[in-house]
């Protein structure tokens, strides 16, 4: 198996409650094949929210790549990407 896709969700209050607890919910988006090369964390704050011209909450930062505003669909496929890119994957996800 090829390098782990690491994602972190900001679970801090902000983000938690414009949509970061849905995104807590990615574990039962990926199949078993595809949680076996993902990590995921739920962390305290990404530190995102007081830049106001940027992009809004929730965040989640995978690997090295922060995403706002996003909900559990694009989140899910922005893994089930990351995966493939890496070679972790096939590409049927049913």
């Amino acid at each position: 198996m090829k390098d782990s896709v690491v994602v972190k969700i900001c679970t801090g209050t902000a983000c938690y409650v414009q949509g970061g607890s849905f995104l807590l919910d990615l574990e039962n988006k990926l199949n078993s094949e595809e949680l076996a090369a993902v990590r995921i964390q739920g962390v305290g704050c990404l530190g995102c929210c007081g830049d106001s011209s940027g992009p809004r909450p929730p965040f989640a930062m995978v690997d090295d790549t922060l995403f706002g505003g996003i909900d559990i669909d694009e989140l899910t496929e922005i893994v089930r990407g990351k995966l493939q890119d890496k070679g972790n994957t096939r590409q049927n996800h049913e």
